[in-house]
This record gives structure tokens, sequence and C-alpha cells, in this order.
């Protein structure tokens, strides 16, 4: 489990997260079906289909592939764990890893109908 009291992030996962670049009304909630500690992105009001919903933003931390390793060492277990589940590659940049510590757009992966 997660403990964000002791974690050693420099910005962990479970602290308060921006909404800033997201385009519509959106809340950060918890989202137990998940697991403990997880948390999602929840539309507060209706979106029509094929609206965008988010854009990049200078919140989210390009690392080169060759630097990840080193990262990864440096952190607990756990807060790798983290910072991974935050990650994801791009298809246009396959150099680098996207990693996505202050803003909410890390919890878009948890959705429902």
């Amino acid at each position: 489990f997660h403990d964000p009291a002791r974690c050693t992030l420099r910005r962990c996962a479970m602290a308060e997260a921006s909404t800033a670049a997201f385009l519509v009304p959106v809340v950060v909630q918890d989202a137990p079906q998940y697991g403990e500690g997880h948390r999602g992105v929840f539309a507060a009001a209706r979106i029509p289909r094929g609206t965008q919903i988010w854009t990049m933003t200078d919140m989210v931390e390009m690392v080169h592939h060759s630097e990840v390793r080193q990262r990864l060492q440096a952190m607990t277990r756990e807060d790798a764990a983290v910072f991974v589940r935050q990650s994801c590659v791009m298809p246009e940049n396959l150099e680098r890893l996207f990693v996505n510590p202050r803003d909410a757009g890390r919890f878009i992966n948890h959705s429902s109908p």
C-alpha cells in the first residue's frame, strides 16, 4: 500500500492533482473499484461525443529512456511503482517516457460508461 505520508516522490501521486489541462469540467475522486489508494477522473457534466477532454501541458515530464533506470533505482519500490503507473510511452516519441506526476490526466485510465 502506498503511504503518502512516507512518500519520497517529489510530487506524490496521492497529492492533489491539477485539473487545469482538462478542457471539460471534471472531478478527481477515489476509485476503490481499482484498489485502495487508486483515484479516477470523472466528468462533472455531460461531455458530447468527440469532445477533446484533455491537452498536454508542461506538467507532463518527458524522461529520456536512458535516464529511466537511474530514476527508478533512486526510489523506493513503492514510489517506483507509482512513477511507472503514472507514465506512458507515446507512439510519436518512443525515446521518452511521459510522466504525469502533477496533472490529474494521469488518472484518466479509470473510466466507466
